[in-house]
């Protein structure tokens, strides 16, 4: 990795690397993996084998009891495995590109068909074809299902609408096909919704306004996928979606969790262009065949980008949001299953900052950002959440403060460098110190430039 030492882009701001953790062409990166100290470390590609990266998932592709990486690219390169060998390295290995696979925005892996092997959903921006008639832009929702070898690409079975559905949509089988807007889908989340033990999963639509409509006429949808069962899970007609969500003008982003603690999954949204009433969470109320929307609160700005976890230790899902216009982080607090059961009043959660991106001193100057990501996680080992931002080619970290109901400390932890977006990230315990690293895809303008990697502490 010498020649690539000028390229090592991921930063401490305010503490530049002093140099490159050498490796012999990515076969030997142990020690720069577990022995980074304040820095990051370009993981893939060694060789520009990755363009527009835009998200990446974790998880055992190869049962070797090692965790691996799934990406995804925004820039028509195909799906990799980063298989983690013996040696410490990840070993590239491309299974599935092209169309329908050409920008994809989200990834995430589950055992769809419960055989003992991890499988990958992949959220596809435009699948590269000619949309229908007054569609924008053609979208779906492809499966990558692990046949006997994970090894060879030829044994992954994609399990994608037919071709026909980009001129007519409308036929039944064409369930993960999806008529977008220019926007197109933005989010893809898995969840057992049904309690069958098999994972299905929702998703974040934006259709075009129907000709004629009003401007203010909702047209984007969340859309639930009941898995059909083990044995039809290949089978492309067999997935339908269900609505789950369609009163409003855009979806941004989505959380799962069992808000109201009755044992089935719920969603939580986040609505960035709604000015009052902007987090909702659609109640799961049978099985995933019907949901009834119900308000949380509303940011100052829209909505848009958020995530759950229990912030005051009291076992209900609380849900952190961050709005762009404001570059505001929130947090609300659940009022606990017995207030939102149904038929109980639903009144608004408890709003408390968690902080404003202009009040963390980056390079000793403020900074305004444009979010496109939030988690909520245990970043550093103290059994208290962190929330964990990125936009505008940043990264940062709130912490919880003495008392968790006033702002909350941030740190601005690291930037892409030369400019880039930073995509969808990955967090894993790698070093076995109860602090997870963070998988970090990274895209720049061009072609080039761009990669998946790893920052630690």
């Amino acid at each position: 990795m010498k020649a690539l030492c000028a390229n090592l882009v991921i930063l401490v701001l305010g503490v530049g690397l002093a140099g490159c953790t050498p490796d012999s062409g990515g076969s030997t990166i142990i020690d720069g993996l577990f022995n980074l100290g304040g820095g990051g470390q370009q993981i893939d590609p060694l060789l520009e084998a990755t363009a527009g990266a835009s998200a990446v998932s974790k998880g055992d592709f190869n049962n070797d009891g090692r965790m691996d990486l799934v990406s995804v690219s925004s820039e028509n390169q195909p799906v990799q495995l980063h298989l983690l060998n013996s040696q410490g390295a990840f070993d590239l290995l491309s299974i599935a590109g092209g169309g329908p696979l050409a920008i994809m925005n989200d990834v995430d892996a589950a055992d769809f068909n419960q055989d003992g092997r991890l499988d990958i959903a992949v959220l596809v921006k435009d699948t590269g074809f000619v949309p229908p008639k007054d569609v924008d832009m053609p979208s779906a929702v492809i499966l990558l299902i692990q046949g006997a070898d994970p090894l060879d690409p030829s044994d992954w079975i994609w399990v994608a609408p037919p071709a026909s559905c980009h001129t007519t949509p409308e036929n039944p089988s064409c369930g993960m096909f999806l008529c977008s807007d220019t926007t197109g889908p933005t989010d893809l989340e898995i969840g057992d919704f049904n309690n069958d033990g098999l994972p299905d999963f929702a998703v974040a639509a934006s259709e075009p306004k129907p000709e004629g409509a009003e401007e203010q006429t909702p047209h984007t949808f969340v859309l639930v996928y009941l898995n059909p069962g083990a044995a039809s899970v290949t089978n492309p007609t067999a997935w339908n979606p269900i609505g789950a969500g369609a009163e409003v003008l855009t979806y941004s982003d989505l959380a799962v969790a069992d808000v109201d603690s009755d044992g089935d999954d719920d969603i939580v949204v986040a609505i960035p262009e709604a000015r009052t009433w902007n987090i909702h969470w659609l109640r799961n109320d049978n099985n995933g065949t019907t949901w009834s929307p119900v308000l949380i609160g509303e940011q100052f700005g829209g909505a848009d980008h958020l995530d759950v976890g229990d912030m005051n230790n009291d076992g209900s899902p609380d849900v952190a949001v961050a709005s762009s216009a404001h570059s505001l982080i929130q947090w609300f607090r659940s009022p606990g299953p017995v207030n939102l059961a149904p038929g109980a009043p639903q009144v608004p959660w408890y709003v408390y900052n968690i902080g404003l991106l202009d009040e963390v001193q980056v390079d000793e100057e403020s900074q305004g950002i444009e979010f496109n990501q939030l988690r909520v996680l245990n970043l550093d080992a103290d059994n208290q959440v962190e929330v964990f931002v990125t936009g505008s080619g940043y990264a940062y970290e709130f912490q919880i403060t003495e008392n968790l109901y006033n702002p909350w400390s941030g740190t601005a932890l690291f930037r892409a460098d030369p400019v880039g977006e930073l995509g969808r990230c990955a967090f894993h315990d790698y070093s076995g110190n109860g602090r997870p690293e963070i998988l970090v895809p990274v895209n720049r303008d061009g072609l080039t430039q761009d990669g998946l990697y790893l920052f630690a502490r």
